[in-house]
């Protein structure tokens, strides 16, 4: 391997001018650089390291970041809701308010309605098909007392 000229040497252009109270210009005969006599250290990690300091950890991706995060936003929410829902149950039989219990009475009521309508229609659909299959039976025509259209209006 050819060695450079001037390896191992400093510039020569390092003059220190004698106006400005400094000296003289820099010897630098007698500077040589070489390999360090001590062996290399190795490079010590920096940032985030492991417990132990022997190793760099590395930077978490975006993904998991999101998922952590996004993670622990969804869990604060749930928190958060479960506390408010208890603390308004709390405060409602502290306040003997019971608007829930009407709200849900009122509830129950409108279903059982709702079923009972049901169970009136479906029978009166029943009672119709059935008279129908007598007539045919019997070789009659079966007589249309509502069209359909009448009968789910219910007129």
């Amino acid at each position: 391997m050819a060695k450079h000229p001037g390896a191992g040497q400093m510039p020569q252009n390092s003059f220190i001018p004698e106006d400005r109270g400094l000296g003289r210009r820099v010897d630098r005969r007698q500077e040589s650089y070489a390999p360090s006599p001590y062996a290399a250290q190795r490079v010590l990690p920096h940032g985030d390291v492991s417990p132990e300091g022997d190793r760099a950890w590395p930077e978490p991706s975006l993904t998991s970041r999101v998922l952590v995060y996004g993670g622990a936003a969804v869990a604060a929410a749930a928190v958060t809701a479960g506390a408010v829902l208890a603390v308004r149950k709390v405060a409602d039989i502290v306040s003997g308010n019971d608007e829930v219990d009407r709200d849900a009475d009122r509830a129950a009521e409108r279903a059982a309605e709702r079923a009972r309508n049901q169970a009136e229609a479906e029978r009166d659909c029943w009672r119709s098909m059935a008279e129908r299959q007598q007539s045919l039976l019997e070789g009659k025509r079966p007589k249309e007392r509502h069209g359909l259209l009448r009968r789910l209006l219910g007129r």
